[in-house]
């Protein structure tokens, strides 16, 4: 396992907690789940647009804006799928034996 240092799970730990706390506000303000997706939007759209990043003097999306031209698109789902296990069904006798590249195994 990777070591990260604590500083750096403490800061991403208290930027989701702080998220949280904005939305502890609305607590039972709501009465739609369309309600809350459209505060979660404008949480999004703040962040996104409004807050410059500490040390990059940046915000998220214009630090987007820059990046993409360096982005490559994602390759085809067919050159990926061998990187996820592939199920394999085998057919499993009465007497617990399985037939493997045509021989028998317990």
């Amino acid at each position: 396992m990777k070591y990260l240092p604590d500083a750096y799970i403490k800061g991403k730990v208290e930027a989701t907690a702080k998220l949280i706390d904005r939305l502890k506000v609305y607590n039972n303000e709501f009465e739609t789940f369309q309600d809350i997706v459209k505060i979660v939007e404008e949480f999004n759209q703040e962040i996104n647009n409004e807050n410059l990043h500490w040390l990059l003097d940046d915000t998220p999306s214009l630090r987007l804006k820059k990046e993409l031209e360096y982005l490559n698109p994602m390759p085809a789902f067919e050159s990926l799928s061998s990187y996820f296990p592939q199920v394999k069904e085998y057919k499993v006798s009465k007497e617990s034996m399985i037939t493997y590249n045509g021989k028998n195994t317990q």
